[in-house]
C-alpha cells in the first residue's frame, strides 16, 4: 500500500532527525474510557496467565510465572527471570510475565506507554486476540533486540494474524523506525481498530493503515489485551514497564460487559523483581 511507503517515509525523518516529542495521536474526542489497568481493578479487569504453561509449543524456552509482574498504581512490570522449571521432563529455563484482560472489545483504541529494556535477547509486546479463537490477532507492537543489535532496540514491529480460505496467515510484520533518543523511554504504543480499517500510532504518529477486505472480515470476534515479556535466545533478565493501559471505544461500539466479580478483601500481589535498569 502506498501510503505504508509514505508512513515509513515519515517515521525514517523523525528517526534522522531525532524528533522525539510526541504527535497528537488519533482524534477520539468523545470516545469513552471502558477498561484500563491499574492496582485498584487488577483482579476485577485484568488476570495473570492462568495455568503455568510454556509460551509457545514452537518455541519453549520461556513459560509464564505470576510472580513475574508486579503492580504500583497505574504501572506494571512484566519480568524476565533464569528460573529453569520441568514440565513433563523438558526444561524450560526462562520465567516471563504476561497480564490479559478478562473482558474482549470489537472495535476500540488500545493505548498503553512502555518502557522497554535495552537488554540482549528481549521480545516484549501489547497484542490483541480473538476471545475464543486463535487467529485474530493484531500486534500493537513487538519490541526485538536480537543479539546482534540489542543495544540498539531497532526493530518495533506491528503485524496482524488471521484466517483465510481456512489458512492460517499474517500480513507481514513491519519495522518502524523510532528516534534512538527514545530507546529505552517511554513511549506511547496504540492500535486503532474500526470496522473500515487498523491503524497503528507510535509516539502519537500514524504508522501503518491496514484496509483489504478481506483481511478486516477475518477479525470477526472480540478480543482480549495481552501485554507481556518474552524472550529470543541467547537472552539476559530484564524488566519491561507498562502504563497508561487503556481501552476507548466508540459510544456505537460499545456493548454490554459481563459484569467482573472482584473479591474486596484482595490486595494487589506485590513480587520481588531482579535488579534492572530502571
Amino acid at each position: 500500500m502506498m501510503i505504508n511507503l509514505c508512513l515509513y517515509i515519515k517515521s525514517l525523518w523523525r528517526r534522522w532527525h531525532h524528533i522525539t516529542r510526541p504527535g497528537p495521536g488519533p482524534d477520539i474526542k468523545g470516545w469513552p474510557l471502558v477498561e484500563y489497568l491499574d492496582a485498584t481493578n487488577t483482579y476485577k479487569g485484568f488476570e495473570w496467565a492462568p495455568d503455568d504453561r510454556p509460551y509457545h509449543p514452537d518455541y519453549a524456552v520461556q513459560w509464564f510465572d505470576p510472580a513475574c509482574v508486579q503492580i504500583t498504581n497505574t504501572q506494571f512490570a512484566c519480568s524476565v527471570v533464569n528460573k529453569p522449571r520441568n514440565f513433563n521432563g523438558m526444561l524450560v529455563d526462562w520465567a516471563i510475565g504476561l497480564v490479559q484482560s478478562k473482558a474482549a472489545w470489537q472495535y476500540g483504541y488500545f493505548e498503553s506507554m512502555i518502557k522497554m529494556p535495552l537488554k540482549r535477547g528481549q521480545w516484549p509486546a501489547d497484542w490483541l486476540t480473538g476471545e475464543t479463537n486463535w487467529p485474530p490477532e493484531i500486534d500493537t507492537v513487538e519490541g526485538y533486540s536480537r543479539s546482534d543489535e540489542y543495544r540498539k532496540l531497532r526493530k518495533f514491529q506491528s503485524n496482524v494474524h488471521f484466517m483465510h480460505n481456512g489458512k492460517k496467515r499474517v500480513i507481514r510484520a513491519k519495522d518502524h523506525p523510532i528516534p534512538k533518543g527514545l530507546r529505552g523511554e517511554w513511549v506511547k504504543y496504540a492500535t486503532l481498530w474500526l470496522p473500515d480499517k487498523i491503524e497503528w500510532w507510535y509516539n502519537g504518529y500514524l504508522v501503518r493503515r491496514e484496509t483489504r477486505r478481506h483481511v478486516l472480515a477475518a477479525m470477526n470476534e472480540p478480543m482480549r489485551r495481552v501485554l507481556n515479556s518474552a524472550v529470543q535466545l541467547p537472552t539476559e533478565e530484564s524488566v519491561t514497564l507498562f502504563d497508561h493501559v487503556k481501552v476507548f471505544q466508540h459510544p456505537d461500539h460499545i456493548k454490554p460487559q459481563l459484569k467482573q466479580t472482584r473479591n474486596e478483601n484482595s490486595q494487589p500481589i506485590k513480587f520481588k523483581l531482579p535488579n534492572s535498569n530502571f
